[in-house]
């Protein structure tokens, strides 16, 4: 079993419930927030006119007996970059239903009723299965080091000193690279949207952490603003 230090060290865990009634869910919805997890509720309707993986999503679990699901899991599994994992619970314990759903691309199939510890484990599992090894591993990116166990960042081989929320926004960006990421899904998973947090902050150390690591393209990386929608962290063409 991944040790929990190590599991908590990987970030926050950001999970979607998508389903037709709330209701049904809130119980599981509640146990998951209890635990730690970022858990919002998705209405099937909306999740046919958005992309999931935009708001980088780790896990999303999917009311396998709602109208629509099939069709949900197939824009998810069919997104661009790393798709949020996908949890799949429905009524049916048919051989064919549940062969169904994983040949669509579901990474698991839950039969209902879910106990709480068994919904818990298969969570886990799905997060330790997209974010890969547990132990926090160097990843290198051009010049750029980014070390999440010594929580640094070097350039061509100089250590940048970065903050603790500097470092955090930047490890954040690597692990999305290419993706665009809203304000709200930074805001979430930064400072977990304190209500007395100034509209500027994360504007303000968005500009610092590209300052600093010089983000603006001379080393084959750049972080854009998406105006509207939040940033992106992007490898510039050769």
């Amino acid at each position: 079993m991944m040790d929990e230090a190590l599991f908590a060290a990987m970030g926050p865990a950001h999970l979607a419930i998508v389903g037709a009634n709330e209701a049904d869910w809130l119980a599981e919805r509640q146990l998951l927030e209890a635990r730690g997890y970022a858990c919002r509720w998705l209405p099937m309707a909306a999740a046919h006119r958005r992309d999931p993986e935009r708001d980088a999503l780790d896990v999303l679990i999917l009311d396998g007996d709602a109208e629509g699901a099939g069709r949900v899991l197939a824009l998810v599994k069919a997104a661009g970059g790393t798709p949020p994992a996908v949890l799949v619970v429905a009524g049916s314990a048919e051989e064919a239903d549940v062969e169904a759903a994983l040949s669509r691309g579901a990474d698991d199939y839950l039969i209902r009723p879910v106990c709480g510890p068994v919904l818990l484990a298969r969570v886990k599992a799905a997060m330790r299965s997209r974010r890969g090894p547990a132990q926090p591993t160097p990843r290198h990116i051009g010049p750029y080091v980014i070390d999440p166990a010594r929580r640094t960042v070097t350039l061509n081989g100089e250590t940048v000193p970065l903050t603790a929320r500097e470092f955090d926004l930047a490890r954040l960006l690597v692990d999305n690279i290419g993706r665009p990421l809203s304000r709200a899904y930074l805001l979430e998973a930064l400072w977990g949207y304190r209500a007395d947090l100034p509209t500027r902050t994360l504007d303000t150390h968005a500009s610092r952490v590209r300052s600093k690591l010089a983000l603006g393209g001379a080393h084959g990386v750049r972080l854009s603003a998406l105006y509207g929608y939040g940033y992106q962290l992007e490898l510039c063409p050769a």
